[in-house]
């Protein structure tokens, strides 16, 4: 199944949201609400494989060939992929650098695993764009039907086995994100003898196994899955040991990788720091010894530990002969000036 702009129902009616209901076990995402407009698209490393953007006749990269063609025109927020989601291009603002929507993009184009079948979606609309390209973008002019004949042609000659197999591994993600669960498919060509014992077992990348077990997916006998959350970042295994069919024995790596925020944006943000310190009692100064406060920073820390050693000692501007006098005078002419002018 092909859905090919967005959102195949309008989420607003009640017979939308009926069909919605009914779509929502064939459906890669799970929609959010609101639109995005002008967006560009961004081939993601999985897209780079797959079939959808094989372009013949181009000597470019699909990932630069999909960055000159226009994006999507519109699409609804999607909130989150389902686990056995396949997302093979993601969305970046219009303008972009490209691969800028590679990792953190909401997704514009997947795919999923669904029974015997495959479910591909386009995520937004405005495709159709690639057909009615300028004059200055001939060489692509091939590119909007290459990419539609590939999509079918892959959902209608793919199928789960190599030639000659009976049992196949299949891995929801060649790459996931450290604390995202990881969806694991088995499947039997046929039924498989009630005396076969098949295993999966997740090898890390320190060495240690541990055994996953298979649920079967429905009623149907012919296909299992087994969930693995992945611990640490690396390069891990899934080993399916199957005797009696073929293959005995299959592998299949995957990589796990953990992105740390704090490295990714490590410059200084010299207008939140001034804030910081002004709001903590503290002192602001650059590099060069000349902020704000035109002080200099050993001077200053010299003061700050005086003041800890020496605690400061409170003054009483009250506490002098003149200051009493003065206010005994003050108080003593004004009760006089009101007592002759016949207000006491």
């Amino acid at each position: 199944m092909i859905f090919s702009r967005g959102q195949a129902y309008d989420s607003e009616t009640p017979a939308g949201r009926q069909m919605g209901r009914d779509l929502s076990v064939i459906e890669p995402v799970v929609w959010g609400r609101g639109l995005m407009h002008n967006m560009s698209l961004s081939v993601t490393p999985e897209g780079r494989g797959s079939p959808c953007f094989s372009f013949a006749g181009l000597s470019q990269d699909a990932a630069e060939v999909v960055a000159h063609l226009p994006g999507f025109s519109v699409m609804p927020v999607v909130d989150r992929e389902k686990v056995a989601t396949v997302v093979l291009a993601r969305v970046a603002p219009a303008g972009a650098a490209q691969g800028a929507g590679e990792n953190r993009g909401q997704p514009a184009l997947v795919v999923m695993t669904y029974g015997r079948g495959k479910v591909v979606a386009v995520l937004g609309e405005g495709l159709w764009r690639w057909s009615m390209l300028p004059p200055d973008m001939k060489l692509y002019d091939n590119v909007y039907d290459s990419f539609w004949s590939n999509i079918v042609r892959w959902l209608a000659m793919g199928s789960d086995f190599l030639p000659g197999e009976t049992i196949s591994l299949k891995l929801g993600k060649t790459s996931v994100r450290l604390g995202d669960p990881l969806l694991m498919d088995v499947v039997c060509k046929f039924p498989p003898p009630r005396e076969a014992t098949i295993k999966l077992t997740m090898v890390d990348p320190a060495g240690k196994s541990e055994d996953l077990g298979l649920a079967r997916q429905g009623p149907s006998e012919s296909r299992m899955e087994a969930r693995c959350n992945p611990g640490a970042p690396g390069i891990y295994r899934a080993i399916l040991e199957s005797p009696g069919m073929i293959p005995v024995r299959q592998e299949k790596k995957f990589s796990v990788y953990d992105i740390d925020i704090e490295r990714l944006q490590t410059s200084a943000d010299p207008d939140a720091l001034r804030t910081l310190s002004e709001q903590s009692g503290g002192l602001f100064l650059t590099n060069n010894l000349r902020g704000p406060l035109s002080a200099d920073l050993g001077e200053q820390l010299a003061r700050q530990q005086a003041s800890r050693l020496v605690p400061p000692q409170p003054n009483y501007l009250w506490d002098k002969g003149f200051i009493l006098f003065t206010l005994l005078v003050w108080m003593g002419g004004e009760w006089l000036g009101r007592r002759k002018a016949g207000l006491l």
